[in-house]
């Protein structure tokens, strides 16, 4: 059983939780059974991880000063993969031309092809935040929402290179499926009345401060608060749908108009 991530030294003396080793493990952790989709990637995630870790060892070994012959690649990629095969009982196999090509400053596959991705790295961030904290303020969006603000990103910073039509409707769910150890899906339940009606003084108090806050940070106008009704609360939300919130809920509450 592979024990923990930042315990797994490859030989270099490099902690690999550093570059953020995911072990395929996660698929033994109880719940919902990873998809072969998520297996995949956690593979190449893991892959990745301890190839950067033979990549270090075989730069440091070309810096020794003490006169003896450093490893080649081929011996660098076999003992990290000695290793991790010592320490959880799994054998990866590393390429040396791989490594050759990561220690003259290649990238991986994964690398590429984020590069590719229409957000930068920290408008994912920024997503996966605006996600979180509308579902944990009672208005988790939905996919078709979750599209929406990520159309409003990319539109603000590529003008008039981002398409009309804007990312795919299946990219949101491939999102949340990359960034399952954040996010997750779930159905939306509405407060039922007897709920909304134990509203008081207080909580109405908070939810305007709330409110206010938001406006004021995002410098949001006047014109743009649209699609609410005297309540303040956003017709539709008692309907029931999959929305996105922080991983680990079960049911996701919206209030009901």
């Amino acid at each position: 059983m592979f024990r923990a991530a930042n315990q797994f030294q490859c030989g270099c003396a490099f902690n690999c939780l550093s570059l953020g080793l995911s072990p395929l493990s996660l698929s033994n952790m109880p719940g919902r059974p990873l998809s072969d989709t998520e297996k995949t990637r956690h593979a190449r995630e893991e892959q990745d991880s301890l190839m950067h870790c033979a990549v270090k060892l075989f730069l440091d070994e070309k810096k020794k000063a003490d006169g003896t012959k450093p490893l080649s690649a081929k011996a660098a990629c076999k003992q990290t993969s000695d290793s991790f095969f010592v320490e959880t009982g799994r054998r990866i196999q590393l390429n040396e031309s791989t490594l050759f090509r990561w220690a003259k400053g290649g990238k991986s596959k994964a690398e590429t092809n984020a590069e590719k991705g229409w957000l930068l790295p920290s408008e994912v961030e920024q997503v996966i935040k605006y996600a979180i904290v509308a579902s944990d303020q009672g208005f988790p969006p939905s996919h078709r929402r979750l599209r929406e603000h990520v159309n409003g990103i990319c539109s603000a910073r590529l003008g008039a290179a981002f398409p009309e039509f804007g990312i795919g409707k299946k990219w949101s769910c491939r999102f949340v499926e990359k960034h399952s150890n954040r996010l997750g899906t779930y159905w939306s339940r509405p407060l039922d009345t007897a709920r909304g009606r134990a509203v008081n003084e207080n909580t109405n108090t908070a939810w305007y401060n709330i409110f206010i806050h938001t406006k004021t940070t995002n410098n949001v106008p006047d014109e743009l608060l649209y699609g609410s009704d005297e309540t303040g609360i956003l017709p539709g939300g008692g309907t029931t749908q999959r929305v996105i919130g922080r991983k680990g809920k079960i049911v996701l509450e919206s209030p009901v108009s």
